[in-house]
């Protein structure tokens, strides 16, 4: 294609491309917003395996390559989108100073702007500190771990010695995440690249197509089953309840499942099935626009204000966020300087 055209993605295509991996990131982000909605018994679900299936993911395709090319990529991958959110976040914020004629002193666009400059999450939070960056700890997440893992591999061959530090040292990121201050969320870059060197070790010893996985399965079934009861990790408060290496293996069990159940009924041409490959293909500008708004918006003061019955919010307010994220998100990829220049999607579309 020479130009981004959401009909002809929609429509059938004949491919080589398996989707399976776009299908569930696409899975993934819809349940990230479905756990921002307050969703309740459902909660617990989403958080036993959603956010770690992005770092299985982004660990399955990782690259053996020189640490300074993959800091070069991950910033524009990763850093750029985080740029470009952060100032549609000032804006927005200089707005509602002004809208709210709290132009003189700029509290609320200050505070913002101070946070997003430290890209701070953490529990080590300083009381001058007006909050965190919230959901956008992701990126940084992601761009630590996989610094740290593209790191540990060009300096170490061992599969042995690689899983016994990486496992020690998740357990260390959540140390220094629940009692040192500590910017750009290094600490918990450190708990991610466990997840993904495990996403890189399950490609490199092809798990997810070997009958050999059924031997341990039914193990990461039940650490999975058994975190589902736990209410499941919360990785952004460094929230593991059965413990680091248990809630890593219990999320790696429900990515096999859920890998399996794609593969067995995800239907190509099915524009059900095509809805969720779009979220997952375009996930990180889902993502960025769901944080932008989860930044700035109080949904649950809003749909109070419209007197919507307690027992209906949570499905308004999926409702309404999925269609405002979908909708924004396709305007994104329709102007080429955002798509191409910020997003780095190029016109292979």
């Amino acid at each position: 294609m020479s130009r981004f055209d959401i009909k002809d993605f929609f429509s059938k295509r004949e491919d080589t491309r398996d989707e399976t991996f776009d299908v569930l990131k696409g899975v993934a982000i819809i349940f990230v917003i479905m756990g921002h909605c307050g969703v309740g018994p459902l909660r617990a679900f989403f958080f036993s395996f959603h956010m770690p299936l992005f770092f299985f993911i982004t660990g399955y395709f990782l690259k053996k390559r020189p640490l300074g090319k993959e800091i070069g990529l991950s910033l524009k991958r990763l850093i750029i989108p985080y740029v470009f959110s952060a100032v549609c976040i000032f804006l927005a914020a200089a707005i509602r100073n002004y809208a709210d004629n709290a132009w003189v002193d700029i509290s609320y666009t200050k505070g913002y702007v101070i946070k997003f400059l430290l890209g701070f999450n953490g529990e080590a939070h300083p009381a001058w500190l007006d909050g965190t960056i919230m959901a956008f700890w992701f990126l940084w997440a992601m761009f630590w771990g996989r610094a740290l893992v593209v790191f540990l591999l060009g300096k170490i061959q061992s599969i042995k010695i690689l899983c016994i530090i990486f496992f020690f040292l998740g357990p260390f990121g959540v140390f220094l995440g629940e009692n040192i201050f500590i910017p750009y969320c290094v600490p918990l870059g450190i708990t991610a690249a466990g997840f993904i060197y495990v996403g890189y070790l399950a490609n490199q010893c092809k798990l997810l197509e070997s009958v050999k996985v059924f031997k341990f399965f039914p193990l990461l079934l039940i650490c999975w089953l058994y975190d589902w009861m736990q209410n499941g990790m919360d990785m952004a408060h460094f929230w593991y309840p059965s413990g680091y290496v248990f809630d890593l293996l219990g999320a790696l069990g429900a990515f096999f499942v859920l890998f399996r159940f794609v593969k067995t009924f995800c239907c190509k041409d099915s524009l059900f099935w095509r809805i969720i490959c779009f979220c997952g293909r375009y996930s990180l500008v889902v993502f960025c626009v769901h944080a932008i708004d989860e930044n700035l918006n109080n949904w649950l003061v809003f749909v109070s204000c419209l007197h919507i019955p307690f027992e209906y919010r949570g499905a308004f307010l999926l409702l309404t966020r999925l269609v405002i994220t979908f909708v924004i998100a396709l305007f994104i990829l329709k102007v080429k300087l955002l798509r191409e220049g910020v997003f780095q999607i190029k016109n292979d579309l």
